[in-house]
């Protein structure tokens, strides 16, 4: 027996928890967020409107401040008068992903690709960049359930 396959073998064994650790999440405070589905946090309304047309559902969220279902594309967003798109949610895998996480993904896939979160917050996992953010929701089974991309009111992306 040749002792090649077992050399590629114990390098395949511990190049694995090595791949691991080295996940690092791609953006750094200061970047600008990522297009999701086409959208950018702070776009207008009417580029929403022109992407995506007429809402599923629209609910009143406070002052000023809607939700917008696109049940069809697997979206919700939400919209201030104020500040613009404030956060898109990813509901489907179809709706898109955030550097190649989607909906439906398992937990130890995200943590092989973005490494550990900046903070967990209940059933949220969260990876702040500066004043924005990617959370991570989890369903029953450690599978993405909800994917989002947000900002904070004072962000500038």
């Amino acid at each position: 027996m040749r002792s090649v396959p077992l050399v590629i073998v114990l390098l395949l064994a511990t190049a694995a928890p090595s791949l691991a650790q080295q996940a690092r999440f791609p953006w750094r405070p200061g970047d600008r967020a990522p297009a999701v589905a086409g959208l950018r946090l702070k776009d207008s309304r009417a580029r929403i409107d022109s992407l995506l047309g007429s809402p599923d559902t629209q609910q009143a969220m406070g002052s000023g401040v809607v939700s917008l279902g696109y049940r069809s594309r697997g979206l919700t967003l939400v919209y201030s008068e104020a500040d613009s798109l404030a956060v898109i949610d990813l509901n489907t895998s179809a709706a898109g992903d955030i550097d190649s996480v989607r909906v439906g993904d398992m937990r130890e896939r995200v943590l092989a690709r973005w490494g550990q979160p900046t903070t967990v917050d209940g059933g949220n996992a969260l990876w702040v960049v500066g004043a924005w953010v990617v959370v991570v929701r989890l369903g029953p089974q450690n599978q993405v359930a909800i994917l989002s991309l947000g900002r904070s009111a004072d962000n500038d992306q």
